[in-house]
């Protein structure tokens, strides 16, 4: 057990230090299940810690929305809830970040697919799931940090902070925040790393990559414009 451990620590250093052979190793290996499982379990921790910050925000947020007609004053008191109705309103979340894993590595196997990269799609679940933990925990950690300080760090890692008098709901706000530093990060590591495992170009797998960058941005921001257009 403790042999397991050490060796996801020390595959979760390799991503970071090393992107390329590591990503392109997990890839190979296809053992993205110890990765998958401490990156649920991150999440649900810090959620947990963050979540009586995060149920402040939550409610000033319904209550500025136009779904506040809809609630009554008890509905916005979210710091008030049981652990089961806590872990009601988590658990979503780690379904969601399953599905997101689920269709990244879809995209990316489609995206890679076209160019001409090898591999199944379990080879590149793995290493979607692998690379996550710059695009999810990393993210999710500054959050906490952010929430607990009441610091909007995630903010000042995106070049939206140069876009001077924009809207925070306008489409190219949104889209340009999509290319903050670990969406950058996850983009070059998933280049680097599919490029060491299918023998391909480095200049040829980090266009691809970039592309689909550029694509899932777009789509992300037309999806969160629509929502925030409505509430």
């Amino acid at each position: 057990m403790i042999e397991k451990i050490n060796s996801l620590f020390s595959g979760m250093d390799g991503i970071i230090r090393t992107p390329g052979p590591s990503l392109g190793n997990l890839m190979e290996s296809k053992k993205w299940v110890p990765y998958f499982i401490f990156i649920l379990l991150t999440v649900m921790i810090l959620s947990f810690v963050t979540f009586p910050y995060a149920a402040d925000q939550m409610s000033e947020m319904l209550q500025d929305s136009n779904l506040a007609d809809y609630f009554q004053d008890q509905d916005f008191d979210f710091r008030s809830l049981s652990l089961g109705q806590k872990m009601f309103v988590l658990i979503p979340e780690l379904v969601f970040i399953f599905i997101v894993i689920g269709i990244g590595a879809f995209f990316t196997y489609l995206f890679f697919g076209i160019g001409g990269a090898e591999g199944l799609y379990i080879n590149y679940f793995a290493i979607v799931t692998g690379a996550s933990l710059i695009d999810i925990v990393f993210p999710k950690m500054v959050e906490t940090v952010s929430l607990i300080f009441n610091v909007k760090l995630l903010g000042l890692l995106s070049p939206a902070v140069f876009i001077s008098g924009a809207d925070a709901k306008s489409f190219i706000h949104i889209f340009v925040s999509r290319f903050d530093i670990f969406s950058v990060w996850y983009t070059i590591a998933i280049a680097l790393g599919i490029a060491y495992f299918s023998k391909l170009d480095i200049k040829k797998s980090m266009t691809i990559s970039v592309i689909y960058l550029i694509f899932k941005a777009l789509v992300i921001s037309g999806f969160s414009f629509l929502f925030l257009s409505m509430v």
